[in-house]
């Protein structure tokens, strides 16, 4: 050195800079300025040093022997200087962890150890305490001994009176943030990424992709049906899928590994064509419907409408059972949900397809009473044909017939097709029109103002209920009831009593019949005039009509009770007198 500095004016501990002058078997002489070389001890140095070499070394003083220096003490002083500025600046700081810190725990009548942390060795005498829950970003999940001796890098977190607080989770951390950071920024829907699998579910697997939470849902695994997940996937395993959907304020993406490989929808589709010929084994079974794996990944549904013409199918678990093999067409494509819809019963024609051709509105049909209800009877005709009789179209006579009295199931009936839907898939039928409307043709027999002859079935206060045959009845209203005045119906007529009458109205559709018995005793009153005047014999024309109409069994006047008797025009001439 060119410039000499008293020695007396160096603290002890400061730190100079000198050049390697000569190297002894002990000591490094290191020419710093002062009067001689300070001498350090060389085992001081990591390695031994080259003549001419800048050292930098703390000054401990001047003994007899000479000046005394210290490379170590430097070092230590700087490597201390350097600690608290990253501990300042947050950069990192290498150390190698050296020991695993140990602690006895008592658990009931067990002594067990616990992991405290690490002892970090920094430098030049320096050491850091790493604590158990710094280590990972996670729990620990080695051997903590597999850390020992190992070079890491740490963030100073806290820095206590000669020792440093150490974390690497914290590094960790940041580097993970700095990874999902730059992955967002670039990731996309459609993009292909690796992961591993950190975690399975029943439901879902959890892949670390570039630090980034990657959600596999089970649906999105395959396009086959997987009964046990854990045989087709593994914790720690590497598997390539594709991204679908990007959430970056919940830091996470979803994924699917079978869009990545051949939909088998899409080839099946390729492949087939509604109306071909399928078959497949039978998976599912529900009461509406039946699900059909046709091919790896390709359902098939068959619903009960679609597996006969004939058969009302209430359930197809009655019909079907899974793991059978059944054969249909194709109906057609759902590519929504993803399902090709599949018929049993269009393995035959349809029996609808012509069904005008085989029926007419009009025509006679026998089959066999399938279903019984209260309001209606189906009636099968023929496969996959069924007709329908309403309860109002059972009989005439009876407005509400219990069906389920009248028939029995399997019993076979005639029928008039009344109409074709073919929308509903139906004959609508009616019995009773088999033998016509009866009150049609007692109109067509017996037009008004005719004499028509009966029983009375019912005496009412206002009426009387004539049985005028075939299934028709009238009635006669109290007031056409007779000519005699102030008569009482119940007093006139009882049940059984024959009668005749003239028709006043027939209506056919409402099934009404109006008779008038009082009308017919006119119809007889004139008859007898003209018979009274022209043909009757001598000592009966001396008499009255009433008289006439007395010989024919009619009294047109009123009744005169018991014990009266009715005074005549004579009788009053006598009293007079």
């Amino acid at each position: 050195m060119a410039d000499s500095f008293d020695i007396s004016q160096i603290t002890p501990g400061q730190i100079v800079k000198g050049r390697v002058a000569y190297i002894g078997e002990r000591d490094v002489f290191v020419e710093c300025g002062f009067k001689s070389e300070v001498s350090v001890p060389l085992a001081e140095f990591d390695q031994k040093p080259n003549i001419g070499d800048e050292v930098e070394i703390a000054i401990i003083g001047e003994f007899a022997q000479g000046i005394v220096g210290s490379k170590a003490k430097a070092d230590r002083k700087q490597k201390l200087a350097e600690l608290k500025e990253k501990f300042n600046t947050g950069e990192p700081v290498k150390g190698t962890i050296v020991k695993a810190l140990f602690a006895e725990q008592i658990i009931g009548d067990s002594r067990i150890k616990v992991l405290k942390g690490f002892l970090v060795d920094l430098g030049t005498g320096l050491k850091g305490f790493l604590p158990a829950s710094q280590v990972e970003l996670g729990k620990i999940k080695v051997d903590p001994l597999t850390y020992v001796n190992k070079e890491f890098e740490f963030k100073i977190i806290n820095k206590k009176e000669g020792q440093f607080i150490l974390s690497r989770k914290a590094l960790l951390q940041e580097e993970l943030e700095r990874k999902k950071k730059d992955f967002f920024a670039n990731v996309k829907v459609g993009d292909e990424v690796t992961g591993v699998v950190k975690k399975i579910t029943q439901k879902y697997i959890v892949l670390d992709v570039e630090g980034v939470n990657a959600v596999l849902s089970i649906a999105d695994l395959s396009w086959k049906k997987i009964d046990d997940i854990n045989s087709v996937v593994h914790l720690g395993d590497t598997i390539t899928v594709k991204v679908l959907a990007v959430n970056e304020e919940k830091g996470f993406i979803r994924v699917g590994r079978k869009q990545i490989e051949k939909d088998p929808f899409v080839e099946f589709q390729n492949t087939h064509k509604e109306g071909d010929l399928v078959s497949g084994k039978v998976i599912a079974v529900r009461d509406r419907y039946a699900v059909i794996e046709l091919a790896d990944g390709v359902k098939g549904v068959l619903l009960a409408t679609d597996y006969s013409w004939s058969t009302k199918v209430r359930s197809l678990k009655t019909e079907i059972k899974v793991g059978e093999i059944v054969k249909g067409k194709i109906i057609n494509f759902d590519t929504e949900k993803r399902l090709v819809r599949i018929g049993i019963k269009q393995l035959l024609p349809d029996p609808w397809e012509n069904i005008e051709e085989r029926y007419k509105r009009g025509q006679i049909i026998r089959g066999r009473v399938n279903t019984i209800t209260d309001r209606a009877i189906f009636v099968g005709i023929m496969e996959g044909v069924e007709g329908v009789v309403p309860r109002n179209e059972v009989s005439w006579n009876e407005e509400e017939p219990n069906l389920r009295k009248m028939f029995s199931k399997g019993q076979m009936v005639e029928a008039l097709i009344v109409k074709i839907n073919k929308e509903r898939r139906l004959l609508y039928l009616s019995i009773k029109r088999l033998e016509g409307n009866p009150w049609q043709r007692f109109k067509e027999m017996n037009p008004k103002g005719s004499v028509v002859e009966g029983v009375v079935s019912e005496v009412r206060d206002d009426r009387i209920i004539v049985d005028l045959g075939g299934g028709v009845t009238g009635y006669v209203l109290a007031s056409n009831a007779s000519m005699e005045r102030g008569i009482v119906l119940s007093e006139k007529f009882k049940v059984g009593d024959p009668v005749k009458a003239v028709v006043v109205r027939v209506v056919p559709e409402e099934k009404i019949v109006e008779l008038s018995i009082k009308a017919y005793e006119k119809k007889l009153i004139d008859e007898a005039k003209k018979d009274f005047v022209v043909s009757e014999p001598t000592e009966v024309k001396k008499g009255t009509i009433a008289d006439l109409l007395k010989l024919k069994g009619i009294n047109v006047v009123s009744s005169t009770p018991k014990g009266e008797k009715k005074e005549t025009k004579r009788g009053r001439k006598k009293s007079s007198e």
